[in-house]
């Protein structure tokens, strides 16, 4: 098990994705400088909704690993860095630093090796080369996903972060090992809002 600090987000950030991200907070400055610094890998996770106001933070147990791949600062004058996402991982402990970073005990879930796409799912291929078509001429962003449109766990992880799903659904994509049964999940979440 590995210990790295984490950064909990409203949102799910898959393996090979691309984000960007808005970073202000003193302890998420210290954190990206000290990744940059060394090359270290930090961990986005789901922040969840608390019913309490006064509850302590509660995080998906669920996240991906976060490597800097660029950095920006926007008209703000805030710090903004792209990340692209690596391995998943399973919070196992948790501990706070005095200046109030997580830092998570994880154990790393095994990366999947390539799967094809079953034929039944063929059609989820047609609809993810369609949005990246539409993405190319959308957005000058320099950094973009690779996507292996032949690779079941590649296609599953790139119509999770790209349809129009909940938040929940996502995590619940990101959470699952098998990428037949994902990309499966994916389909029936289409046939459900037609």
């Amino acid at each position: 098990m590995d210990r790295i600090p984490l950064f909990p987000l409203q949102i799910v950030l898959f393996p090979g994705g691309v984000m960007p991200l808005r970073v202000f907070e003193t302890r998420y400055l210290d954190m990206v400088r000290r990744c940059a610094a060394n090359d270290q890998r930090f961990g986005v996770c789901l922040l969840l909704p608390q019913d309490d106001q006064h509850a302590s933070q509660a995080l998906a147990t669920v996240g991906t690993s976060a490597k800097i791949v660029d950095f920006n600062t926007g008209e703000d004058g805030l710090l903004g860095i792209t990340v692209q996402g690596e391995q998943r991982f399973v919070i196992q402990q948790t501990s706070v630093q005095h200046d109030g970073l997580i830092i998570g005990k994880v154990e790393w879930l095994d990366c999947q090796h390539e799967q094809p796409v079953p034929p039944e799912c063929s059609a989820l291929v047609d609809v993810l080369r369609e949005i990246n078509r539409q993405l190319k001429h959308q957005t000058t962003r320099a950094i973009r996903p690779e996507t292996y449109y032949d690779d079941a766990q590649c296609v599953g992880f790139r119509l999770a972060e790209l349809l129009p799903i909940s938040i929940n659904d996502r995590q619940f994509l990101l959470e699952m090992d098998d990428p037949e049964a994902r990309l499966h999940r994916l389909l029936q979440s289409m046939s459900s809002n037609e």
